[in-house]
């Protein structure tokens, strides 16, 4: 699966290490299609090989945490 540009207006935005915003907002597609992105680039750029294809996706407290990390396996797993 390759992702077209699309440009959408969100309140998300990238900090540092991670996106950054209001849980409602990231939970779903956002956050499904951020770590599909993750995972493309990993693909390219070696890292996922040279991880043997290990990636850890952990949550917090908060009550979407578990719904959140359910979408980023899911992304994973996906094969591109």
């Amino acid at each position: 699966m390759k992702f077209t540009s699309l440009v959408v207006t969100t309140s998300l935005k990238l900090g540092t290490s991670s996106l950054r915003g209001l849980t409602v907002r990231l939970n779903g597609v956002p956050a499904f299609a951020c770590t599909r992105a993750l995972a493309e680039m990993l693909n390219d750029n070696g890292s996922a090989i040279a991880a043997q294809n290990i990636v850890l996706v952990g949550w917090g407290l908060r009550e979407s945490s578990s719904s959140i990390s359910q979408l980023c396996c899911a992304a994973l797993e996906n094969p591109a």
